[in-house]
């Protein structure tokens, strides 16, 4: 391909809808083998409903392995169901193979099975419910050397604020709770509001992120979070 070129398109695979997933959703996630992880918003054999009584899925975690030639093979790793918090957003993919990201109120770890063939299991890391720790995780989550967690909320975490940014932080025993650290409170008014998006964090520990809005606009900005 010589510069100047057009590029072209190629398509992977197409969701097909209840049982599988449909209406893809977030950023692709790949792992050293080549093979992409992401979520649907719909499909899957969750029983949600579009409130009219027609059944459209609770969407799914899949994975998307590239096939020679072409296209690709799908596999839906984790099917959302009504009881859960909701399809996710962006995922994380740790050395383990397991996926971590935001679903509805709640950080989650999708974690794979101990053996090949047996379903995936969904684990609750922290529940967002509103208060000082914020409310409506609005990006996915980033990683540090030492496997603490990085993100946003959307909503107000006290009545003068609209979102923040969290530190969540793994268990020191096995079986244990992860914590959560406010590490900024936007302000709102004609400050910084609502969030959005993966973070970037620099070998410093300085995290770089974006905003939807200011409190007092429609404009956007990019910020800084320093240790």
């Amino acid at each position: 391909m010589s510069r100047g070129d057009s590029w072209t398109e190629t398509v992977l695979y197409s969701f097909a809808g209840i049982p599988d997933g449909a209406f893809p959703f977030g950023f692709l996630t790949v792992d050293k083998q080549g093979n992409f992880f992401g979520t649907t918003q719909q499909g899957g054999t969750g029983a949600c409903t579009d409130g009219e009584g027609s059944t459209i899925g609770c969407g799914t975690v899949f994975k998307l392995q590239r096939k020679n030639g072409g296209g690709g093979t799908e596999t839906s790793l984790y099917n959302f169901q009504t009881s859960d918090s909701g399809a996710s957003l962006d995922l994380l993919l740790d050395s383990t193979g397991a996926l971590y990201g935001p679903a509805g109120y709640d950080i989650v770890e999708f974690v794979p099975p101990p053996e090949r063939g047996d379903p995936w299991t969904q684990q609750v890391l922290h529940q967002f419910i509103g208060g000082i720790s914020g409310r409506l995780p609005s990006s996915g989550v980033i990683a540090d050397p030492s496997g603490n967690l990085y993100g946003a909320t959307w909503a107000n975490a006290v009545e003068s604020t609209y979102g923040t940014v969290y530190k969540l932080s793994p268990p020191t025993m096995k079986g244990g709770k992860w914590s959560l650290i406010t590490l900024h409170e936007f302000p709102g008014n004609f400050s910084s509001a609502q969030p959005f998006g993966l973070f970037l964090r620099s070998g410093a520990g300085l995290l770089y992120g974006t905003t939807r809005s200011l409190g007092g606009g429609s404009d956007e900005i990019v910020f800084k979070i320093i240790p």
